[in-house]
């Protein structure tokens, strides 16, 4: 039964004999790749571009808080006209 059996057979001798003939693996000796690490410390511009965005997000801030009010404008405008409609067609039914 085991004959009949299909698979892959490993031939461990051979594969003992070529571990032992390969001999050691080859180390990679290559220098590291050169990364140069940020310090806060060493960054006088940092302090100035801190205080130059400051400003900067402040405009920012004040137009977003625009640009909702004038998009809640628009929206007031269009539910008026909306409900100035809604009342012409309530009063055109009455009248019929």
């Amino acid at each position: 039964m085991e004959e009949e059996r299909k698979g892959i057979k490993w031939d461990e001798e051979g594969i003992q004999e070529h571990d032992k003939t390969r001999g050691t693996r080859m180390k990679i000796t290559e220098p590291k790749t050169p990364y140069n690490y940020y310090n806060e410390d060493d960054d006088p511009d940092l302090k100035d571009n801190v205080e130059d965005a400051i400003p900067k997000l402040e405009k920012l801030k004040k137009k977003q808080e625009f640009e909702e009010k004038r998009k809640h404008h628009y929206n007031e405008f269009e539910m008026m006209r909306q409900f100035k409609q809604q009342t012409n067609e309530d009063e055109d039914e009455d009248n019929d």
